[in-house]
């Protein structure tokens, strides 16, 4: 059984092929056969890729994936954005304070601007003004969960099914977020801390 984790940073799966820059650019042509892997595992990924190459790269995927083959994707979304956005008080109120200062124009203004690729600017973090000079890795385009789905169909997936980050119902693809786990991202605050509808998680069937 082959099982692949495209742009894995430093979240080594057991099991799994674990490939990223810069060894495997998925900007380019993926280094497998036709029908050859059973599963594709990718998390934060997407949102890295412009418009063009992430359909792309999502049309590689099904390129080598076997009949039957299944995908899973976790990506930030616009709808997860919103919502957090929306719903602002019911969210972690240290992950609230920490990371954005409890102010929920910070958030989407990071969202929008701080977190994009080539952003070059200044902003207030925790009564201090800090440089923004992103590289052209950061975010360049950001799905919405109904979007993502119409383009998979079209390629060719089937059967999509929506699922909180760590769960699944086939074994194989259980508890691989590192965005699910109490790993810390700055100090105090973890990926656990995160708003759960931030992101969008998909599985779906070549």
């Amino acid at each position: 059984m082959k099982k692949v984790h495209f742009g894995c940073g430093g979240n080594i799966l057991k099991g799994w092929q674990n490939l990223d820059l810069p060894e495997t650019d998925v900007r380019k042509k993926l280094k497998f056969e036709n029908n050859e892997v059973d599963y594709i595992f990718h998390e934060h990924l997407l949102e890295h890729l412009d418009q063009v190459d992430g359909v792309l790269f999502l049309k590689e995927c099904f390129r080598i994936l076997k009949k039957g083959g299944k995908m899973r994707i976790c990506c930030p979304s616009i709808d997860g954005f919103i919502y957090v956005y929306q719903n602002w008080q019911k969210m972690n109120e240290e992950w609230r304070q920490k990371r954005h200062g409890d102010n929920k124009n910070f958030f989407i203004n990071d969202a929008l601007y701080s977190e994009c690729a080539f952003y070059k600017g200044k902003r207030f973090k925790n009564g201090n003004i800090i440089n923004i000079n992103n590289s052209e890795i950061w975010h360049k385009y950001l799905w919405d969960r109904d979007e993502l789905i119409r383009v998979l169909i079209e390629i060719g997936f089937s059967s999509p099914l929506l699922y909180n980050k760590l769960e699944s119902g086939d074994a194989n693809l259980i508890n691989l977020e590192r965005r699910g786990k109490n790993i810390e991202v700055e100090k105090g605050i973890c990926f656990s801390d995160f708003p759960k509808e931030l992101d969008l998680v998909i599985e779906v069937i070549k």
